[in-house]
């Protein structure tokens, strides 16, 4: 459930920092091209863009760097439950060992076959993750995909007029 929770909230994530990026990306642009040099310098507008650019910027990472930590702090949790349980079966295969009931052999095998069954878990955990964020981006490209188009639409094609030819 942390996992998906995780790709979810990243999803979310990237909606909110993507017209955000738009914006500074086309402030980097006008800040970049040397066709709008002219009229930058002429309106004295260098610095109103540059200051626009970085504060976009440093929203950006914020939120990036919120969301990142978050992710951090859910996979070091979820990680030391993983740790927790292999720790715990080595010690019940150990305890187990000590008494006579199985031997040092044993032992190894156990702890190949308890590392080898949690790591697969976790694959199998990460990929149901993202494969929920894919259908959930999924989910929501298609809402937006439904929405009624903002352009005026023909209700049937009008020819193109005659071609006008020089004297």
């Amino acid at each position: 459930l942390g996992e998906v929770r995780m790709s979810r909230k990243r999803v979310e994530t990237l909606e909110e920092v993507t017209p955000l990026r738009r914006r500074a990306q086309s402030s980097a642009l006008l800040l970049t091209m040397h066709y709008a040099s002219k009229e930058i310098r002429a309106f004295d507008l260098g610095n109103y863009l540059l200051a626009k650019y970085e504060a976009l910027v440093l929203r950006i990472n914020n939120k990036m760097r919120h969301h990142e930590i978050r992710e951090l702090t859910w996979r070091s949790v979820l990680d030391a439950l993983s740790v927790g349980l292999g720790i715990a079966a080595f010690i019940m295969a150990v305890n187990k060992a000590l008494n006579g009931v199985i031997s040092a052999c044993d032992v190894t095998l156990i702890a190949a076959a308890v590392g080898s069954v949690n790591g697969g878990l976790v694959a199998v955990i990460r990929a149901i993750a993202d494969l929920d964020e894919v259908v959930y981006y999924i989910g929501k490209l298609v809402g937006i995909m439904a929405l009624p188009s903002p352009l005026a639409q023909l209700e049937s094609a009008q020819p193109a007029p005659p071609r006008l030819t020089a004297p």
